[in-house]
Formats: C-alpha cells, sequence, structure tokens
C-alpha cells in the first residue's frame, strides 16, 4: 500500500472519527434516525455536485447496484452506531463498532481464499482481546449492565453493517473507475430507506432548525471520510484500507474524553491500545 493511501485512509478514518462523535452527541438530543437521515440527506447534493463538476462518466447499473448495497447497510450501520453513541459510553462504544467494521473485509477476504499470515492472525487475536477488554462490564446494578449490553450489541450490529458497506464499495469501484457517483449513489439509497423506516415507525424527534447548520458539517465530514476511503482503496487492496479507515474509533474516543470527560478504567484504556494495535497488524504490508 502507497503512503498516499495510507494518507488517505487515515484521513478517512479523521473525517468519519468526527463527524461520529458530533452525530452521536447530537442523536442525545433528537433521534439517531432522523439525525442520520438528515446527515445522509446533507451529503447528497454535494456529491451530486462533486460528479458533475468532476466530469466523471456515469458508471454502469452494475456499479449502481453495488452502491446503493453499501448506501443500504452503512445507512443501516451509522444510524445503529449513532444510537448506540447517544445511549452509552462513546469510548467503550466507538472501539466495538470499528474492529467489527474492520474485521468483516479481512474475514470475507479469507472466505473467499486470502491466505493468513502471521502478523494478521496476530491482529485478529489482539482484535479480540481489545473487544473483551472494552466492553468487560464492571460491577454495576443488573439494570444498567442489562442496558450496557444491548448499547454494546447495537454496537456490533453497526460494525457489521460498516463493514458490508467498505465491501459493497469495494465491488463498486472494481466494476468501474468511479468515486463521486457511487456516493451519489449510496446517499440516495440510505437517505430513501432511512425515510421508509422512519415513516413506518413514526419516527419523532426531529431535529430542530438550530442543528442544521452543525448536521450540514456532520454530512459533508461523512461524505469526505468515504471519499477518502474510496480514493485510498484505490490505490491498494481493500482488507488494509478498510482496516486504516476503521481507525475512526480512536478519534470518537479522544474527542468524547476531551470534550465529554469521559472517564475510562484502566482496562478500557488497555483495550484501546490494543485495538489501535490490532487495527495496524491488521494492515501489515
Amino acid at each position: 500500500m502507497s503512503l498516499l493511501g495510507v494518507a488517505l485512509a487515515l484521513g478517512s478514518a479523521l473525517s468519519w472519527g468526527a463527524a461520529d462523535f458530533a452525530g452521536g452527541l447530537l442523536s442525545r438530543r433528537a433521534s439517531a434516525l432522523a439525525v442520520t437521515i438528515v446527515v445522509q440527506g446533507c451529503g447528497m447534493p454535494l456529491a451530486l455536485a462533486l460528479a458533475v463538476a468532476t466530469g466523471e462518466p456515469v458508471p454502469s447499473p452494475l456499479t449502481f447496484a453495488w452502491a446503493a448495497l453499501g448506501g443500504l447497510t452503512g445507512g443501516i450501520g451509522i444510524a445503529g452506531l449513532y444510537r448506540a453513541l447517544s445511549e452509552g459510553q462513546m469510548t467503550r462504544v466507538a472501539p466495538v463498532a470499528g474492529l467489527i467494521a474492520a474485521g468483516v473485509p479481512v474475514l470475507l477476504g479469507l472466505a473467499l481464499g486470502d491466505r493468513l499470515d502471521a502478523p494478521r492472525a496476530a491482529g485478529i487475536l489482539v482484535a479480540l482481546l481489545a473487544i473483551v477488554a472494552v466492553a468487560r462490564h464492571d460491577a454495576t446494578p443488573d439494570a444498567d449492565r442489562g442496558r450496557s449490553r444491548r448499547v454494546l450489541v447495537i454496537a456490533a450490529a453497526a460494525g457489521l453493517g460498516l463493514g458490508l458497506n467498505y465491501v459493497a464499495f469495494d465491488r463498486a469501484a472494481a466494476v468501474d473507475d468511479a468515486t463521486w457517483w457511487i456516493l451519489v449513489a449510496s446517499r440516495t439509497t440510505a437517505s430513501l430507506v432511512l425515510l421508509a423506516a422512519a415513516a413506518a415507525v413514526r419516527q419523532p424527534g426531529w431535529p430542530g432548525r438550530a442543528m442544521l447548520p452543525t448536521l450540514v458539517l456532520i454530512g459533508a465530514a461523512d461524505l469526505g471520510g468515504t471519499g477518502f476511503f474510496l480514493l485510498a482503496n484505490a490505490l491498494g487492496p481493500l482488507g488494509p484500507t478498510a482496516v486504516l479507515s476503521a481507525l475512526y474509533p480512536v478519534v470518537t474516543a479522544l474527542l468524547a474524553l476531551i470534550v465529554l470527560r469521559e472517564r475510562l478504567a484502566r482496562r478500557q484504556v488497555a483495550g484501546i491500545c490494543l485495538a489501535a494495535v490490532g487495527v495496524l497488524l491488521l494492515a501489515w504490508p
């Protein structure tokens, strides 16, 4: 993987991490589903403007189909992540979701015949240890423990959706050399599916007008993260790109520590450090 590819993947992690922190924070004041819909909707016209401005050729229907699948899995994943971040401790939720998202492309590659070398085997082991360390419960009341477990289950499901999003985007880019049209298709699909879900459950808690400028910035940051990921993926294999991009929970956790002053037990600090080590091992060249 080239240095430019590494830089783009890390830029993706930075953009996604900041967007997830802000999105999770706003989801404490409004519905996580509603916040996700607005964020995805704000990214759609920006992606369309970039596609038109750059003169990128319109890709084939198969590319749009893979991009739409990526939008579906990614939209559901982001909605779940925002909800988990809004209900739980961000410094615990983000690493669990990020590690699972990073592991999905690696494990899928192994299932399709990729070879597992020593660094990646060590990375999977370290990642599992990190999840255990971060997610382990303290001696808390049963009600709080049950709520914490539920939040972590949501985070894990969100990570699965985001990991499948990586795979779908990789397949879309493999069909045609496209970036911005993939983003247009994915954002459109995510917005429509999530809007249908909100209508079905009569979703309350829509963000107020005062939140709109922040939501637009979150949408731009989330779109930028996906754009960086697609550009990085064009320069190297999916596994390392997805894993480096999945460092975004480190950014989210650091912002939670600085802004929200969340406290961590020593084993949770060790778990976050193990998560970073696991991601780097999985991205071993």
